[in-house]
């Protein structure tokens, strides 16, 4: 599984209409919208060819001034990792 976090910047008139078509497409997730309009991504693919694929699309969106990748992440066995609630909730460390 790949995650990748990503600043899509709409042209100013066309914010509505850019998070309308992140909607259609799969593994993408809108996660907040800066005051001047950026948006913040979470992209979620199965590989990076399916990831570099998607990040070319959001690219080609009508509307879209730029993309930019901030973060990215490979989880090569996704169910066995721990999330970050589970962790606090238990004893405060990493288990092996």
């Amino acid at each position: 599984m790949h995650l990748s976090s990503v600043i899509l910047i709409p042209h100013p008139d066309e914010i509505d209409a850019v998070r309308h078509r992140l909607a259609a497409l799969d593994g993408v997730e809108v996660q907040a919208v800066a005051p001047a309009g950026q948006l913040i991504l979470v992209l979620e693919t199965a590989d990076e060819a399916t990831l570099l694929a998607l990040y070319d699309t959001l690219g080609k969106l009508p509307g879209v001034l730029s993309v930019s990748m901030v973060y990215h992440q490979q989880e090569d066995a996704p169910d066995s990792e721990i999330s970050i609630e589970a962790w606090s909730r238990g004893s405060g460390t990493v288990p092996l």
